[in-house]
């Protein structure tokens, strides 16, 4: 995993959302935005960890998954550049991930802190 900070302001990898925001928001969201390189099969987030971000894939693919009954892994979908993971994290009063994400290529990705989100 490799981390570095990113000003969203000049992105060249915004989603559509994100292009409509005037530079005050977009310096806004990026005090809150951390763009990390993911190998494949790393973990990016677990399930039950906090929820403190939403996610946005800027490049890769990653799955989400989630334990079952006899602690099995069930795969949700899988998501490529241009998606955000971890919406649900908005609700506030829901502390913890639903699901653990995992890099299934090479993948690099922005967390962006709720509150700013």
């Amino acid at each position: 995993m490799e981390s570095s900070d990113i000003k969203c302001r000049n992105c060249r990898i915004k989603s559509t959302s994100v292009s409509l925001l005037n530079p005050h928001e977009l310096d806004l969201l990026g005090k809150g935005c951390l763009q990390v390189s993911f190998s494949k099969g790393e973990l990016l987030f677990k399930e039950n960890g906090p929820a403190k971000y939403i996610t946005y894939i800027r490049d890769g693919f990653v799955k989400l998954s989630k334990k079952g009954a006899g602690n099995k892994e069930y795969i949700l979908g899988v998501y490529k550049q241009g998606a955000y993971i971890g919406l649900h994290n908005l609700n506030l009063s829901y502390n913890s991930n639903y699901f653990s994400a995992y890099a299934i290529t090479q993948s690099e990705v922005c967390f962006i802190e709720i509150k700013p989100f």
